[in-house]
């Protein structure tokens, strides 16, 4: 059997999203896991390149959610008075992802059913639609007492209209054989890094229309804002490649 040089082939998984900040007030929020997990799926396509590599390209659709908070203890509300302040800050939204993985396989016998590899992409992320949230939750002995909160659309006034990264990641490609064709089916583990401030200038000057005020969470107090994403995914390839058997062809048949 031979073995085609091009697959396509459609994806999809979970992915967790981390907004993570640099310089600022230096302050340390919590990132809880549920609240930061989303979806991830679209179509890919794969170049071999030669027994131990491929390159491919795949446009995926994300739905992410990201959550940070922190509490400021015994903070003083009125004579007399204390609470303990929950500030939280909350986004959901969608963006397109497109990224261009360079793999490369350990094992470089093509017909192998398992093959470990790992890969490097660079990806470009365009977001397209979502909702920013910020919450004040006034706590006293355990108990809550009142919520306080706003929300926002997102848009390019308060979060980048694209950005730039890096994807790394690994995972196992198994070969599953027919009579005539074969299927390729991988699982992989993969972080990326945004590398551009996804903080707008006019955020941080305090000029748009959005929540300003030191009960939130504060922009400016922030600094520099980057969008971090780990995904794992599982995807299902079909090689394109089709061989004509003399004069009578029966169409759908592969080597």
């Amino acid at each position: 059997m031979n073995y085609a040089k091009y697959n396509i082939g459609i994806t999809g998984g979970g992915t967790f999203t981390n907004w993570i900040h640099l310089g600022g007030s230096g302050t340390t929020f919590n990132h809880p896991i549920p609240q930061n997990l989303g979806i991830i799926g679209g179509l890919t396509f794969e170049k071999v390149l030669n027994k131990h590599s491929s390159f491919g390209v795949e446009a995926l659709f994300a739905m992410r959610n990201v959550q940070l908070s922190h509490t400021v203890l015994d903070l003083p509300v009125a004579i007399n008075q204390s609470n303990d302040i929950t500030k939280i800050f909350s986004a959901s939204y969608n963006e397109i992802v497109i990224q261009a993985p360079y793999s490369y396989y350990f094992n470089n016998t093509p017909g192998a059913t398992f093959r470990p590899y790992v890969f490097a992409a660079p990806r470009i992320t365009v977001p397209l639609s979502g909702e920013m949230r910020w919450e004040k939750q006034y706590m006293m002995n355990d108990s809550l007492l009142r919520t306080q909160f706003d929300t926002v659309a997102m848009s390019k006034q308060n979060f980048q209209i694209f950005n730039v990264g890096v994807v790394l990641g690994a995972g196992v490609m198994m070969r599953i054989n027919l009579s005539s064709y074969y299927f390729l089916v991988k699982l992989d583990a993969s972080y990326h890094i945004g590398l551009i401030n996804t903080h707008t200038q006019l955020e941080m000057d305090d000029e748009i229309d959005n929540v300003v005020g030191s009960s939130y969470i504060e922009p400016k107090l922030l600094e520099k804002r980057f969008s971090t994403d780990a995904n794992i995914k599982l995807s299902i390839f079909f090689p394109l490649k089709k061989q004509l058997k003399g004069a009578c062809m029966n169409w759908g048949e592969y080597d």
